[in-house]
């Protein structure tokens, strides 16, 4: 599945620091107590964390509206909510784990303490596959056996350094190691956002035709998406037709080629600067948003909806143990319902879109260009007719070596 493994046991890399090693026993053992005392409950109640039965309100999640209270109601529709946390339920979880194999010569065994922004990007990205592969209306009944197509997309992200797990936290570091990813140590979304695109230029299962595309300006400058190089990672296999249509293929049939668009971005210093905070609402609104990975300074977390000013997230904060049994999913499905408002979020961040076909692409660069138009000034992203990117603004490929200068993005 990986063209090159990089010798993935020991690519992340030298032994870590002695205070490296105590700060991260320290937290391998904060959360595995945690999860023993439920602190993150408690701290949930502590933070105030609002209800969805607080606000009449729309609840938007991955681009669904679910309108929460039906004409002449005074309080939410318990059937929406009942919805609402099906949907929320059908969302693949990523979270850390321990007891895995060892991180080469790092020597690490869990990514407790250090490895949440790797676990929201694997979240991210699950999301982005799994529309690929069973749609966006698909849900989880913990009664009923999960499609093949989902089970093998589960299996690539279990952390083993071995190919065949192609999106295990082992790989994605090997993958990540010339954008500046280094076991044990804190990334931000702007190397997460290479990594993902380096790890999945690497994999080749018959099955998927994901292209991911990173929407990047050197210096933290508004990134730019030109519509001629976009429009090309539509192309089909071989016959170079664009895919213009249809959400699927025969069975037995490659898949019509699909594109992940990833938006890393800095909307402030300290905080989200308050002219971006209308386009973030709206963005995970779109029929083509698989969420924000962002998250609190040093924490991050995997936003997929709002409601009005507060934003629903999933939080990979839970050291669980690593995946053994096959056919055992039953650790990748979160539970908890949690909101934070948008206006408290790290100003670093990274918007995800997932274009099934050229449509759902021309589309998305309609909305953006009128974002664009109506943002006063601070678009999120600028589209350009007619252009290729320069090249500089194409990605490097990881096998060169070279180290990408990470900058403001290093630290989330």
């Amino acid at each position: 599945m990986l063209q090159n493994n990089d010798k993935a046991q020991g690519s992340c890399e030298n032994k870590l620091a002695v205070t490296s090693q105590v700060r991260l026993s320290f937290a391998s053992t904060y959360y595995t107590m945690a999860q023993a005392l439920g602190i993150q409950k408690l701290q949930d109640f502590i933070r105030g964390s609002p209800s969805l039965t607080t606000s009449h309100a729309p609840i938007w999640l991955l681009g669904v509206k679910y309108e929460t209270t039906a004409p002449g109601q005074d309080g939410p529709d318990q059937s929406v909510l009942d919805s609402v946390t099906e949907d929320f339920q059908s969302i693949i979880w990523m979270s850390y784990r321990k007891a895995f194999a060892p991180l080469g010569s790092s020597e690490l065994t869990t990514d407790a303490g250090w490895g949440c922004t790797l676990r929201s990007g694997q979240m991210l990205l699950a999301q982005g596959l799994q529309q690929h592969c069973v749609g966006r209306a698909w849900r989880r009944h913990p009664d009923t056996r999960l499609p093949e197509a989902l089970s093998r997309l589960l299996r690539w992200f279990w952390d083993d350094p071995s190919p065949q797990y192609p999106f295990s936290i082992h790989n994605l570091c090997a993958a990540g190691r010339p954008h500046g990813v280094k076991a044990g140590e804190w990334l931000g979304p702007w190397v997460l956002c290479h990594t993902l695109e380096a790890v999945m230029k690497k994999m080749e299962p018959a099955s998927l035709n994901v292209h991911v595309h990173v929407v990047s300006q050197p210096g933290g400058a508004v990134p730019v998406l030109y519509t001629a190089s976009f429009k090309a990672f539509f192309k089909a296999p071989d016959t170079g037709e664009e895919s213009a249509g249809g959400s699927g293929s025969a069975e037995g049939r490659r898949p019509q080629p699909a594109v992940i668009v990833l938006l890393p971005l800095l909307l402030g210093l300290g905080k989200v600067n308050e002219r971006y905070i209308p386009q973030l609402q709206r963005v995970l609104t779109w029929p083509q948003s698989i969420g924000i990975v962002g998250g609190r300074p040093s924490s991050s977390l995997y936003f997929v909806g709002c409601q009005d000013d507060q934003v629903i997230y999933l939080d990979p904060h839970q050291a669980q143990q690593t995946q053994e049994q096959a056919g055992d999913s039953s650790t990748y499905w979160g539970q908890t319902i949690r909101m934070m408002p948008l206006a408290n979020i790290d100003p670093s961040l990274a918007i995800a879109f997932y274009c099934r076909t050229l449509d759902d692409g021309m589309d998305l660069l309609q909305r953006l260009s009128q974002l664009e138009a109506q943002s006063k000034g601070a678009p999120l992203v600028s589209i350009i007719e007619g252009h290729t990117a320069p090249d500089w603004q194409e990605s490097h490929d990881p096998q060169s070596g070279e180290e990408e200068a990470a900058g403001d993005w290093e630290m989330l």
